[in-house]
């Protein structure tokens, strides 16, 4: 008999301290998944939900041992968070009898219908939204049931517009949900082949939640959003600069990028609060290799010697600064600056690591920072295409207390942080040296 449902017996939902109950999860989509909480209180600043919170991320614990995560996709299903299948997590909760399989859909059908009436009749009369950016989200939080031949499958309501605040025009705006699921057949039907897979650009992203009060202050207060990204390198003496800025955002902000680089070099100077600006700049992606070939910074680019990196060769005698720059909202910007001595090679690879910080400062992309100017948070995302933090003007980061975020005091020194001089690149490049 094939699986139609499980249910896990034990939740507890990322950024609450505490475990909540969860209705059935259905790993063909049949229906959303929700935390059912205590009080509406525990959803303040995630969903404009009356005690429902819609799950993007599941960790699983049974008497406090950790079995494995689940995360919510674009496309509305439910996957285990890498490494791992679906069907792989399934298979491990099933062996250790925490599952229940071939739930009755008829209960759980008619516990949705419930569910639905409850929450309409909480939820507000249903507005048209506006059109918002592609940076600003705001969650809605009601569903309508819409019945198939096959599964049944929940739609989104349209859920009414935040209030205008003052200072900023796209703040306040709604996020549209998904309306259609695809089946599981059809979600897992057309993976892409291993090598498909690795000439594909992985999309990341970071989620930022706001309640209203706070980001009315920060829009009155004349604050920007900063982002740095780390790197690793076998070279000293380089400096983080900044790599994203923006003034456009809302109760929930969105940043996003994905892999795509450039090696550059620039006769900028490395000093505090000096910018580097690009004189010369290459498309590259990790594994290749700009060499420089004239006093002027320019060069050709072709395969490197250190797979998973990317390395500058200067090939000249006149010295430079370099680095890598990543694409985040279509602009390429720099990670990182570095000194390119004459004959030498630089060799560096992005991170997953991206700093976050509100400031007041007004601060171009591509200036150096030693040192933090306000309180911010570091967020990992290796292992991971998505996180999701939010902020409060007057208690700061949160994350959930997990292990891939951690909390940066005002001067914090962010060459520490965000420039890793380990020597885990330097080994990678012998065993490339040596293959």
């Amino acid at each position: 008999m094939p699986l139609q449902s499980i249910e896990v017996k034990t939740l507890v939902g990322a950024g609450f301290s505490k475990p909540a109950q969860a209705s059935s999860y259905y790993p063909g989509g049949a229906r959303e998944t929700h935390l059912h909480l205590g009080t509406p209180t525990q959803a303040e600043g995630l969903t404009a939900g009356k005690g429902a919170v819609l799950v993007t991320f599941i960790a699983v614990k049974v008497e406090g041992r950790h079995l494995g995560n689940l995360r919510r996709r674009p496309d509305g299903l439910f996957e285990q968070a890498p490494p791992g299948t679906p069907e792989d997590f399934v298979s491990t909760l099933a062996g250790l009898g925490l599952l229940a399989e071939d739930a009755p859909r008829e209960a759980a059908v008619a516990e949705d219908e419930a569910e639905v009436r409850s929450r309409k009749s909480l939820d507000p009369a249903p507005a048209t939204p506006a059109a918002a950016p592609p940076t600003q989200r705001a969650v809605g939080p009601a569903y309508e049931k819409e019945d198939s031949p096959t599964h049944q499958r929940l739609e989104p309501l349209p859920a009414p517009p935040a209030p205008a605040l003052p200072g900023d025009g796209h703040v306040g705006q709604p996020r549209p949900l998904p309306v259609h699921e695809p089946t599981r057949d059809a979600a897992f039907a057309a993976r892409p082949s291993s090598q498909e897979t690795q000439a594909m650009a992985t999309p990341y992203s970071i989620d930022i939640s706001m309640s209203q009060s706070t980001v009315a202050a920060l829009v009155n207060g004349g604050f920007k959003l900063y982002a740095f990204k780390g790197v690793q390198t076998t070279m000293g003496g380089g400096a983080p600069v900044v790599w994203f800025e923006s003034t456009a955002f809302s109760l929930t902000t969105t940043i996003s990028w994905e892999e795509q680089y450039q090696a550059y070099t620039s006769t900028s100077a490395i000093i505090p609060s000096g910018r580097i600006v690009a004189s010369a700049a290459y498309d590259a992606d990790l594994g290749q290799e700009l060499t420089v070939t004239s006093s002027a910074g320019t060069g050709t680019v072709g395969n490197g010697a250190t797979d998973g990196a990317i390395s500058i060769l200067n090939a000249t005698t006149t010295p430079f600064t370099c680095g890598i720059s990543q694409v985040v909202n279509n602009q390429a910007s720099p990670l990182c600056a570095f000194p390119l001595f004459g004959n030498n090679l630089d060799v560096m690879a992005p991170i997953e690591k991206v700093l976050l910080m509100f400031a007041t400062d007004s601060i171009n992309t591509g200036t150096v920072i030693y040192k933090a100017y306000s309180q911010g948070v570091l967020v990992d995302l290796t292992g991971a295409t998505d996180r999701d933090v939010s902020y409060d003007m007057n208690t700061g980061w949160a994350w959930g207390g997990f292990s891939w975020g951690q909390a940066v005091a005002p001067n914090k020194d962010l060459v520490p942080l965000l420039i890793d001089s380990s020597s885990s690149l330097a080994k990678k490049r012998l065993r490339s040296l040596h293959a």
